[in-house]
């Protein structure tokens, strides 16, 4: 099985991912907006303010996921002492 550590260390890479993907998502529909008919010319009350938002604060938290996975014991003695 996987240690705690290492499954912290997968989740917060599919964490990372998922949060850049909303970030460009978010950006694309601010992007849409910002053209006719709506022409929001201000981000912050576009409607891909929320997810652009949202999306930097799951990176942020999944990067302190991936800084703590790696604290305590080295992550290469982890995958090595892993059962399989």
């Amino acid at each position: 099985t996987m240690t705690r550590k290492l499954k912290d260390f997968v989740f917060s890479i599919i964490l990372i991912l998922l949060g850049t993907y909303v970030i460009i998502e978010g950006m694309n529909i601010y992007h849409k907006a910002a053209q006719k008919p709506y022409k929001v010319t201000q981000f912050t009350v576009s409607p891909g303010f929320l997810p652009v938002l949202l999306g930097i604060a799951l990176t942020f938290t999944a990067v302190i996921l991936l800084i703590s996975s790696f604290k305590g014991e080295k992550f290469g003695e982890a995958l090595a002492n892993r059962k399989t």
